[in-house]
């Protein structure tokens, strides 16, 4: 059996496999409408599996079972961590429960009708000082939900505690802040899509003229290598700050696994602003502002998420530490914007832990 590959001048690739020929580009084409199919298969396996919530005397747990190669995916929610209940509007107008937290595990993966909302961030056309849950189980389904939860603990649905009730820091205040880093990011995914976009366009209306290119074979291959890319790019990315600790988020999507590290604050020993100089190829220096994190423990950590943090798990000349005393450093690396709004919200709940302005 032979093999062979040529290129005709209308740039389609043929393959020719034992007298048969085959033009790459005109299965490209037909192999688009299943990648689409796919794709929505990834969206919709989710929100078909059997989800519910479980209230007990303990707090609030989430379900939603395994279904192929969607894995079961289990929240749980302490009443501790529970600051109020409400209720409020969810995605596109519906009704919903929205929980306000004193602290949450940023790196838990929801079920479909449960969203995880940071501190100040905006959904639904509303912010909170707090961060929150917004639960959305249907129009049906939102009054037996908000039942089960006052029949456990209808104290929740009073009067929320005022602003720094509950669990406390040392020193500063307990609510929760959250900084996003996912602008750069976005703005990568957009440069991105509009160069696929375009490549994919120019391919497809060549296709329409029956001339399959060159252009479209390889721009469906980097359209496959973006939508792999896209849960990575696109998901929640920021460093929160709560009463008991600091968490590294870069939340888990869709086959994206996410990497979230959480530093409680006992392990905390100094905060500092920094700058990471970086030398270029031309030879010149580039200086990003960085904020640094020093650890008690060495190897307390050794992964971190890998937007913009890095780890040293035994870091032994940067001072505090030293040869004979190691200790973990964790570097953060913003964006000159922001690099002050990560450093104030640190210093908003452990002003002690950093050096005074």
């Amino acid at each position: 059996m032979a093999l062979s590959v040529w290129q005709n001048s209308l740039l389609s690739y043929v393959v020719d496999v034992g007298g048969q020929s085959y033009d790459l580009g005109a299965i490209a084409v037909l192999l688009l409408p299943l990648c689409v199919l796919v794709a929505m298969l990834v969206v919709l396996l989710p929100r078909w599996a059997q989800q519910w919530a479980d209230v007990d005397e303990y707090g609030i747990t989430l379900v939603r079972r395994p279904m192929l190669w969607f894995r079961e995916c289990k929240v749980s929610i302490p009443w501790r961590d529970v600051r109020h209940i409400r209720t409020a509007v969810g995605s596109g107008s519906k009704m919903a429960l929205e929980v306000l937290l004193y602290h949450v595990d940023h790196g838990v993966r929801m079920p479909t009708w449960a969203k995880l909302v940071p501190a100040d961030e905006t959904s639904s056309g509303s912010a909170s000082p707090s961060s929150r849950v917004l639960l959305s189980p249907g129009h049906a389904k939102v009054g037996e939900l908000e039942r089960m939860l006052r029949g456990v603990r209808p104290d929740l649905f009073e009067a929320p505690a005022p602003a720094g009730a509950g669990p406390r820091s040392e020193r500063g205040s307990a609510e929760p802040q959250w900084v996003s880093l996912r602008g750069r990011m976005i703005l990568l995914f957009t440069y991105l899509f509009g160069f696929v976009g375009a490549a994919n366009a120019a391919g497809i209306r060549a296709a329409l003229q029956g001339e399959i290119s060159q252009i479209l074979v390889i721009s469906l291959g980097m359209a496959g290598v973006l939508a792999w890319f896209a849960p990575r790019m696109l998901t929640r990315q920021g460093v929160a700050v709560d009463s008991s600790g600091i968490t590294l988020v870069h939340a888990p999507a869709l086959w994206f696994a996410g990497a979230t590290a959480y530093v409680p604050w006992p392990e905390v020993r100094t905060i500092s602003e920094g700058v990471a100089i970086k030398r270029t190829e031309n030879g010149h220096e580039r200086a990003t502002p960085t904020v640094e994190l020093m650890l008690r423990s060495p190897d307390w950590v050794s992964r971190v998420p890998k937007n913009g943090m890095s780890v040293v798990p035994r870091e032994t000349q940067r001072s505090p530490a030293s040869p004979a005393e190691p200790l973990t450093r964790i570097t953060i690396k913003p964006g000159k914007r922001r690099q002050p709004r990560v450093v104030e919200a640190l210093r908003a709940v452990r002003p002690d832990l950093l050096p005074e302005h």
